[in-house]
């Protein structure tokens, strides 16, 4: 299942802090890190579920790869 727009409580953790809220469009996710790698794990409060991490590379503001899944699995 594909979800772009996800409305409930969310943690999003890149490296060693986090985001969290009630509402996340995952299409235009964004966000700023250092150069260098990143790791990135969200996870669904409500649903009780959490992804696999995902690290991505940051170089000059520009993230690779530019489109990442977040593969989720229950806790």
């Amino acid at each position: 299942m594909e979800v772009s727009e996800y409305n409930g409580l969310y943690t999003l953790y890149q490296g060693s802090g986090s985001e969290s809220s009630n509402r996340i469009k995952l299409e235009w996710m964004r966000f700023y890190a250092p150069d260098g790698p990143c790791t990135l794990t969200l996870e669904l409060t409500g649903r009780h579920l959490r992804s696999k991490p995902v690290t991505v590379q940051v170089a000059s503001g520009r993230v690779t790869p530019d489109t990442i899944i977040f593969e989720m699995q229950p806790y």
